[in-house]
């Protein structure tokens, strides 16, 4: 049960740590894609104008209102929008292009002249960064693959009782799984070293992930590539940052970050294993881009207070 609620805190921060963002800036941009998905033009801009002098380090955000503009047939402020977009993560702007189940507003805009030419100008800004296209789709199958059990756990857990012989045959396929994911993430660090952003962009992480779901011995064997990976800007130090914390706490060390969750016997509620210096973990977590400790445990239903 610690392995899964871990992972949970690992999943959750992995698919969202790289838009950390302020409660105004989340709504503004809450206000601005409900004015899209409407086709309100002008709100839609005026509430991402409001977004963007916060932050603008969102490529989804830019490309949202990159067809704002477009439904106000403001082509010049569209072409700016999606010009910025590639700019600030040209990987992130291919990754929706291939995800527009997911994001349906986008359509038009990658279906429009614009948007075919915004993904050209993605894939010349990839391949001058030395962007590995192949690798790219290699990784993003092995995230396919070391997901897919952990997708399949909620479904698992309310048809079968974890004593039942379907439960433990699945939670054997989950180890077997893993195992092979971890060959394979050995095989790419064999052939490439850290494959980190300037090499796959957004699947820098995924070799860590597999990692991060790896016994102690391979994390630790692991962790000074991560960590140069990660000192080098070629991986996200909020990862880098969760490793440490599941290393010191497989070891049965406290935590520096807060990023891993346990369930407590005595209650069966989860809690945060526990943290080294928990007065300054704050502290700690916006020096690796993570949020404050607060709103992650609102996010993961685990109660702390400072």
């Amino acid at each position: 049960m610690k392995l899964l609620l871990s992972f949970l805190a690992t999943f959750f921060l992995f698919f969202t740590s790289y838009a950390q963002t302020t409660p105004e800036y989340q709504k503004a941009v809450d206000i601005a894609l409900g004015e899209l998905q409407k086709s309100q033009c002008m709100p839609c801009l005026e509430a991402y104008e409001k977004a963007f002098a916060i932050s603008q380090h969102s490529p989804l955000s830019h490309l949202r209102a990159a067809r704002c503009a477009q439904l106000c047939q403001d082509q010049a402020k569209a072409e700016q929008l999606a010009q910025k977009a590639v700019d600030i993560n040209f990987g992130v702007v291919m990754r929706l292009h291939n995800d527009l189940v997911e994001y349906p507003e986008l359509v038009p805009f990658f279906e429009s002249e614009l948007g075919k030419k915004s993904l050209a100008k993605a894939h010349t800004a990839a391949k001058k960064a030395g962007y590995n296209f192949e690798l790219g789709e290699k990784l993003k199958i092995l995230l396919e693959k070391d997901q897919r059990p952990r997708l399949q756990l909620e479904e698992i857990e309310a048809k079968y009782h974890r004593d039942s012989p379907e439960y433990q045959a699945f939670m054997r396929s989950w180890m077997d799984n893993d195992s092979i994911c971890l060959l394979e993430a050995e095989k790419i660090i064999a052939q490439y070293g850290y494959p980190g952003k300037t090499m796959v962009g957004e699947y820098s992480n995924v070799i860590w992930l597999i990692i991060q779901h790896a016994p102690l011995e391979k994390q630790e064997q692991y962790f000074p590539l991560i960590d140069e990976a990660a000192k080098n800007g070629e991986l996200d130090k909020s990862a880098w940052a969760l490793l440490v914390d599941r290393i010191r706490m497989d070891k049965g060390q406290a935590q520096l970050y807060g990023s891993q969750v346990v369930s407590d016997p005595a209650t069966g509620k989860w809690k945060f294993h526990t943290i080294e210096d928990e007065a300054n973990v704050n502290k700690r977590r916006a020096e690796v881009g993570l949020g404050p400790l607060e709103e992650y445990a609102k996010r993961m239903g685990v109660e702390w207070k400072q």
